[in-house]
């Protein structure tokens, strides 16, 4: 296939060679933050990234998404206008409320929470700026925002490891953020006086015609996130801070596929699968075409790291870290689906029924509290994490499968 010509390979290219930049800065760096940290630590910078995603969910309205699908200029300016609106509201609002429910909480501190503050704005913000420049196909700078936070997250946690290491780590994920925002703020700067133009009265027209993404996706965002970030919070309750770091570590390595490839396909697919699905060219093989290249990329991996996971991961990480060697070797199968599905996971929202989102996060949700109570109850980590992955295998497929029944086999003319 010629590459200057495939359009779809070279904005895929773009974002992946951003991607894998930022990812190889992050996997250099985490072998030495592994062995300067303790699991305890990594403990804390999941409860705060699990906070942050939490909010981070809904924090948008998912409007960021309706960017992407959406080809008049006015009503993208007035989409970025509503987004930043409600990040700064539901900013306010989440630090009040958890300031009100942790402040009897001595390791979450007044620090904690400020940090917390800006990361939500930050993460927000950055989102909503890099969907419209995927909606204008400039994945330069998406690749530019990536790669500047994986740099910028490196070099401080490495610093503010000698100021405060209980702190480095959180402190170091939101100056990245901040930095990454502000890059996009630049690209995006001639695009800022259009904002301020757009009247009240189209915004909420503007915000009608895209109800069903606050509707649906938000829900359906927000239920699928907490379906994840509940298991942090819920094993930094009952369990140890080191239990908890644990599992941030495995699953964060076994999402590496994800991270290196699926991401940046998926940007670049959702784009592409939006474009057909306005045209009537949507069908089932544009979505078997891409899993058959996912899956001859992510099989070897997988069954070197199911023999071999264990010893991979403490050679690379350290000998304190041989506990979520033992975790990822059963969630890598979860992260292999995963990875196949991370290109359509925006599926239903591209074909208008986002509801199949939100019925399958609510049972998301629902088998994921059930199973950590139960591992509590039995005060047994593993049960939940054989019994999580099983689940989550089964829930990915029953997605794809009733995604791919509401496409046709060939285009519709």
């Amino acid at each position: 296939m010629n590459f200057k010509k495939n359009i779809f390979l070279k904005n895929v290219s773009i974002l992946s060679l951003g991607t894998l930049g930022a990812q190889l800065i992050n996997i250099g760096g985490l072998p030495i933050l592994s062995r300067m940290y303790s699991n305890a630590e990594f403990g804390t910078l999941a409860l705060f990234m699990a906070f942050g995603s939490i909010v981070f969910s809904f924090s948008t309205l998912k409007l960021d998404l309706a960017i992407v699908k959406t080809e008049k200029r006015n009503e993208k300016m007035a989409l970025i206008r509503i987004s930043f609106i409600a990040i700064l509201f539901f900013s306010i609002l989440s630090i009040l409320c958890l300031f009100i429910c942790l402040f009897w909480k001595s390791q979450i501190s007044n620090l904690f929470l400020l940090l917390l503050f800006f990361f939500f704005i930050a993460n927000g913000g950055s989102n909503v700026l890099i969907f419209f420049f995927n909606s204008e196909k400039k994945y330069q700078n998406i690749t530019f925002a990536k790669v500047l936070l994986a740099i910028v997250n490196l070099i401080f946690a490495l610093l503010l490891f000698y100021w405060d290491s209980s702190l480095g780590l959180i402190c170091a994920i939101t100056l990245a953020n901040i930095f990454s925002f502000l890059g996009l703020v630049i690209f995006f700067r001639e695009e800022i006086p259009s904002i301020f133009k757009i009247e009240n009265t189209f915004s909420k027209k503007v915000l009608y015609q895209n109800i069903n993404f606050i509707k649906f996706s938000t829900i359906a965002s927000f239920l699928d996130i907490l379906s994840y970030q509940v298991i942090i919070i819920i094993l930094s309750t009952y369990y140890s801070k080191e239990i908890t770091g644990s599992f941030f570590m495995s699953m964060r390595v076994v999402l590496l596929p994800t991270a290196l490839i699926g991401a940046a396909i998926g940007q670049v697919f959702y784009k592409e699968i939006s474009d057909k699905f306005s045209r009537n060219q949507l069908t089932k093989n544009d979505f078997w075409n891409i899993w058959k290249i996912l899956f001859k990329i992510g099989i070897i991996p997988l069954i070197i790291f199911l023999f071999y996971g264990k010893i991979l991961f403490v050679w690379a990480l350290g000998n304190e870290w041989i506990l979520a060697g033992e975790m990822a070797v059963i969630l890598v199968i979860k992260g292999f689906f995963n990875f196949l599905s991370s290109p359509t996971s925006s599926g239903f929202v591209v074909i208008n029924k986002q509801q199949y989102n939100l019925i399958l996060t609510a049972v998301r949700i629902t088998y994921t509290i059930i199973l950590l109570w139960l591992s509590i109850l039995r005060n047994d980590i593993f049960f939940f994490l054989r019994w999580y992955t099983f689940f989550e295998i089964l829930q990915m497929l029953i997605y794809n499968f009733l995604m791919l029944n509401n496409l046709p086999d060939n285009n519709i003319e």
